[in-house]
């Protein structure tokens, strides 16, 4: 008799392994009260509900599936902030905004062939892809229509263009070029009627009329890389903030655009916050690491007011009880393309007085950029431009 041959068929076992990260290290990791170890910390296996710890800082809880990395920031105990969770995101995120109902984050990206769209319900990702023929990414940011149903932004390159992007099936529905060099930042008017967009290097203004999705003038400035814009109350005046050459210039719109006023800042200015309840802007000056109010009633400046080093962004809360600023550090030697040698910061201001309060400070990523403030005001999202990275917190407004 023959003998029976057993054939033996090896079954992988499905491991995976995750590194779970914090700021500051040798934050404690805890599953069902065991203790696991401390950060830096690699398991394999791991599921379920952790808790990181360290002494003097709020816990953090993070749900495990399958991920490859989890990073948290340890903040202390009496931070207004409680940090939620770290999301990778893709390449260079650069801005970010919620949509009119929170439902959605928004993430425009200067490395993806694309804008993200980020499910706060579901937790998940998903990307609008711009057609490959575009042959340069570099998404800046955007802006929703008045009525809230499209997502305006822009891409800054020699032939750049506006997008338009359909809320209803997340479809880019127009391409709209500016005429311009270098389109960076849009903003519409208080009536929705027209949409302006600044292109840094022909140093334009692009005006497009938002009915009909067409180029309806173009101011031409004599400054030099044109930046942040915003209007006064009644719409008759623009004001254009100016990076390279350090200036506010106010342009009357009912008047062939004519120059009424030149302001001399020095330095950077980067964005223009208009606050409805005072009439004035806020407006961050990067080169000098410093923040002002602009008047539109008088056309005069504050006191500038420190920041930490180069603020890259502001943003004003919806009921204007504070402010966040981004700043993104020092520079690399090499340049500001390249990873910053320190990370960013993140600064929380309360603006219910006329003198900005600083309230405090958290650490961000690299170069710390974006930021997103929610309808309620509760919920904070920071992108990290170098780390393809965006933090989420929630601010404790009963204790502001």
């Amino acid at each position: 008799m023959r003998g029976i041959g057993f054939c033996l068929f090896l079954v992988p076992l499905m491991i995976w392994g995750v590194v779970i990260k914090s700021s500051p290290q040798g934050a404690e990791v805890r599953q069902g009260g065991i203790l696991l170890g401390k950060t830096p910390l690699s398991l394999a296996n791991l599921s379920g509900m952790v808790e990181i710890s360290l002494a003097g800082h709020k816990p953090v809880t993070q749900f495990i599936t399958e991920q490859k990395e989890v990073f948290v920031r340890m903040l202390p105990t009496n931070s207004l902030f409680t940090f939620l969770k770290q999301e990778k995101v893709g390449s260079m995120p650069k801005d970010l905004t919620f949509t009119p109902d929170g439902r959605y984050l928004l993430i425009t990206f200067m490395g993806e062939q694309g804008i993200g769209y980020y499910d706060m319900q579901s937790q998940k990702l998903s990307f609008v892809r711009i057609p490959l023929y575009h042959r340069y990414v570099g998404y800046v940011e955007g802006v929703f229509s008045p009525d809230g149903t499209e997502f305006w932004f822009t891409q800054v390159d020699k032939k750049g263009k506006v997008f338009v992007l359909s809320l209803s099936n997340w479809s880019i529905t127009h391409e709209i070029d500016v005429k311009g060099s270098m389109p960076k930042v849009g903003e519409f008017s208080p009536d929705g009627r027209w949409y302006y967009v600044t292109c840094w290097d022909s140093a334009t203004v692009t005006v497009i009329d938002r009915s009909q999705y067409r180029i309806q003038r173009i101011i031409q400035t004599s400054g030099y890389q044109p930046r942040g814009l915003g209007f006064s109350p009644d719409g008759q005046y623009l004001y254009v903030l100016f990076y390279g050459s350090g200036e506010i210039v106010k342009y009357d719109l009912q008047n062939k655009d004519r120059v009424v006023k030149v302001i001399k800042t020095g330095g950077s200015n980067g964005r223009f916050r208009y606050h409805p309840k005072r009439k004035w802007a806020y407006i961050n000056n990067l080169r000098r690491s410093r923040f002002y109010m602009l008047d539109l009633t008088t056309d005069t400046l504050s006191p500038e007011y420190p920041c930490g080093t180069h603020p890259s962004n502001l943003k004003l809360s919806p009921d204007y009880r504070y402010m966040i600023i981004t700043c993104r550090g020092k520079d690399n030697p090499k340049g500001p393309d390249y990873r910053s040698p320190e990370d960013g910061t993140v600064e929380l201001y309360d603006i219910r007085e006329e003198v900005p309060r600083l309230l405090e400070v958290v650490q961000g990523g690299n170069q710390p950029i974006g930021i997103a403030i929610s309808p309620d005001g509760t919920l904070i999202a920071i992108s990290n431009f170098m780390d393809g990275t965006v933090d989420f917190y929630r601010l404790h407004l009963e204790f502001l």
